[in-house]
């Protein structure tokens, strides 16, 4: 468990076809450019994230059998 980690994202410019700004997770950040859809009632999108790049290690589990993919995609969607 990640404890008192946040996750927060702080825009420098947005448009109608993405946002670009600062994704900070687990203390470090990284600037990043987040595709968006927007239709007349609402707004989605989904970027692919390098969780190393962030200093997050990979989950293993069963002496290394299992371990979850470095990249992970994160989707969002929400009403206007």
């Amino acid at each position: 468990m990640l404890g008192s980690s946040q996750i927060s994202f702080k825009s420098s410019e947005v448009t109608d076809s993405a946002a670009k700004g600062d994704l900070s997770i687990a203390g470090s950040s990284s600037s990043v450019n987040v595709p968006l859809n927007v239709s007349a009632d609402k707004i989605s999108g989904s970027i692919t994230l390098s969780q190393s790049e962030f200093g997050i290690k990979q989950f293993k589990a069963l002496m290394g059998a299992l371990k979850v993919s470095d990249e992970v995609t994160v989707e969002f969607e929400g009403k206007l």
